[in-house]
């Protein structure tokens, strides 16, 4: 017997990219190692994706053999049945509507936040640091995921935001993944209009996301537009992100 115990519903997000990051790369981890996990994932995945044309299949036979046991009856008997056989027919379009929404539907502005925001990695140097690096310093804290304490740490360091924009923009990053993303928002653009430098491009990916965070889809949609008229790293995922939204 299997000691397996797949949630159904977990195989149907993860068919949606609705799991968070984490939990996808773990489900990815016992797919690619274990060859019973990935079988019994197989089933449930394809389970999923039969559902709603398995039961209209089971519905329609029930129809069928309805209507054919009551033929022989009188022509009113007839004439109920086939009442009653386009009752249950609106019934299975109901339940086919109602499956595709349910597994066809757009993802929201938050479900495609967690399914595109991974947190950027520290590219800053040691000279690019304020003071001498300690354990607690503002991009330690943000490397080990600290983000509400290393935007304090962020704000201590900071002391001249124009010729700092690097941990500006470290900033604007931790308010992100603080779930403040109004405040990264607002950091963030400092830096897209700050002095050139090659933190620009990735600012401009996550000023989208943050704006996508903030459920303030139209300029969202401007700025990924933006990154999709170039030619840069992000121009890609922001022509899917674009794909996606209403």
């Amino acid at each position: 017997m299997s000691d397996y115990n797949i949630d159904i519903d977990e195989v149907r997000d993860y068919l949606q990219d609705k799991l968070s990051s984490q939990r996808k790369q773990e489900i990815d981890k016992m797919i690619a190692s274990d060859p019973e996990y990935a079988r019994e994932f197989t089933q449930q995945k394809e389970l999923v994706e039969s559902m709603t044309v398995f039961y209209r299949g089971k519905l329609k036979q029930k129809l069928k053999a309805e209507d054919q046991a009551k033929r022989p009856k009188q022509v009113r008997s007839a004439s109920i049945s086939k009442r009653r056989w386009w009752a249950m027919a609106a019934s299975v379009v109901l339940i086919a509507v109602s499956g595709y929404l349910l597994f066809f539907s757009d993802p929201s502005s938050q479900e495609l936040f967690d399914e595109y925001y991974r947190p950027y990695y520290n590219v800053l140097t040691s000279g690019e640091r304020s003071g001498e690096k300690t354990e607690m310093d503002a991009m330690s804290l943000y490397e080990r995921g600290r983000y509400q304490e290393a935007i304090t740490a962020f704000q201590e360091e900071i002391k001249d935001p124009s010729s700092q924009t690097a941990l500006v923009f470290y900033l604007g990053l931790s308010y992100l993944a603080a779930d403040q993303p109004l405040k990264a928002i607002e950091n963030i653009e400092k830096v897209i209009s700050g002095p050139a430098s090659v933190l620009q491009e990735p600012a401009q990916w996550y000023l989208g996301l943050a704006y996508l965070k903030a459920e303030d889809i139209e300029n969202a949609q401007r700025v990924f537009r933006e990154i999709q008229n170039t030619s840069g790293s992000y121009q890609d995922q922001s022509s899917e992100i674009l794909d996606q939204l209403p």
